[in-house]
């Protein structure tokens, strides 16, 4: 589940959105979707709320009459845009006959410190770094060595694994001490080639 990301700037709290009534803001800005002639007579709010943030996703819409006395509903959806680039509607991910439809995946570590970094460098907002510090269910991963399960497609390597029977995911930190172990058994490779048979050493422990 997402966690609240800690910052030492304020939050600026006269947003133009947020309007007596209405806190959030999260229903206001429905004058694009309503047609000028039309009479709006009741406002529909289906938003729900990303648990551990201020991010909130789902659909709003407007019950209009028009100037022939017809009545029409107009919805728009609303989501989010995660940090691994791909916009989701829900909370959790659900499959339909037309496909699937993604869901609120991992709040990755390393996009967590990216986000913090340009949160308390001022150059995004609140809203902005908890979006990006998330991934989406279909780029959730997780990490065969260290076993950490919160991670993103964006901080996780695949690495062939002969022993493990394929390829295996691997995190930044581990995929960092992958690589310098192979570097290692490369260059000890070299340097007993002319004394030790090649195929010993063929593949690195």
């Amino acid at each position: 589940m997402p966690y609240p990301i800690e910052h030492h700037i304020s939050r600026q709290e006269n947003d133009d959105r947020r309007q007596p009534g209405n806190p959030t803001g999260v229903c206001n800005g429905l004058e694009g979707i309503v047609a000028p002639a039309c009479v709006p007579i009741e406002s529909v709010c289906d938003m729900v709320n990303i648990p551990g943030t201020t991010l909130y996703m789902g659909s709003i819409g407007r019950v209009v009459q028009s100037w022939t006395n017809e009545v029409a509903t107009l919805t728009e959806r609303r989501g989010q845009r995660l940090g691994c680039g791909h916009v989701v509607f829900n909370i959790h991910e659900y499959v339909t006959p037309t496909g699937v439809y993604r869901g609120v995946g991992n709040q990755c570590p390393y996009c967590t410190a990216e986000a913090v970094s340009l949160l308390n460098e001022n150059r995004i907002t609140l809203p902005q770094a908890e979006a990006m510090s998330l991934c989406c269910s279909r780029c959730a991963r997780s990490c065969h060595s260290c076993g950490r399960n919160n991670l993103c497609a964006r901080h996780v390597g695949l690495v062939d694994a002969p022993d493990a029977g394929g390829s295996i995911s691997l995190c930044v930190d581990c995929l960092a001490t992958w690589k310098r172990r192979r570097l290692w058994h490369t260059v000890v490779a070299i340097i007993l080639a002319p004394f030790v048979d090649r195929d010993r050493l063929a593949q690195p422990r």
